[in-house]
């Protein structure tokens, strides 16, 4: 990834952060937001400088949490988790869509990757073919129980990637403006937990 995606990289996941921010005041007890803001600009500060100190202050915050409020907080960092994967996976499809369009060699281990390193290294058409028809495959399907997600959430993923390809299609102005807009407005019928219960509302415990 050239520094140019980079860059847009960690402008998008910023965005998709900034909306989460957003949701979080307007839908939970101001404390989550409060406590989720701490601890991220504390753990990021200690990637750049250890402070032995901070961190027990950081792991005495989070060992002084009460269940209720802990769980909205670990939520709150798995939903940011999920939207820099969403951002960071459609920004990895821009770039080989681009380098398709460049007609660019494609990243590496993919097939067309592949097939140049063997036409590379003098490896013949009859000689791919043996090697293909020695190759034996054993498919394995898993449905592991973590895997499993609720309808709900996947609306959500859908929508979240949806608008950020949306955005990838918009210039820079007014129109991406709206789309920005637009992408910030929580959908009242997902907010719903794991358990399909709603989480508390503001000033509630």
């Amino acid at each position: 990834m050239s520094v140019h995606d980079d860059k847009d990289l960690r402008a998008r996941v910023k965005l998709l952060g900034s909306m989460l921010g957003d949701v979080l005041h307007q839908q939970e007890r101001g404390e989550v937001l409060e406590t989720v803001e701490i601890l991220r600009k504390g753990f990021i500060d200690l990637r750049s400088h250890e402070d032995p100190a901070k961190r027990q202050r950081l792991m005495d915050l989070i060992n002084g949490c009460d269940p209720a409020l802990l769980s909205h907080v670990v939520r709150a960092f798995s939903m940011y988790f999920l939207l820099a994967n969403i951002a960071e996976e459609e920004g990895a499809h821009l770039d080989r869509r681009r380098r398709v369009q460049r007609g660019e060699r494609l990243w590496y281990g993919s097939f067309d990757h592949t097939l140049h390193l063997f036409r590379e290294q003098g490896v013949e058409a009859g000689q791919l073919d043996l090697l293909l028809g020695s190759l034996r495959y054993q498919p394995v399907f898993t449905a592991h129980p973590t895997e499993a997600k609720r309808r709900t959430v996947l609306e959500v993923q859908r929508r979240i990637d949806v608008l950020t390809k949306r955005l990838d299609a918009t210039a820079p102005g007014p129109d991406r403006a709206e789309v920005e807009q637009e992408a910030a407005q929580p959908d009242p019928g997902a907010v719903e937990d794991r358990r399909g219960a709603r989480p508390p509302s503001p000033g509630r415990g």
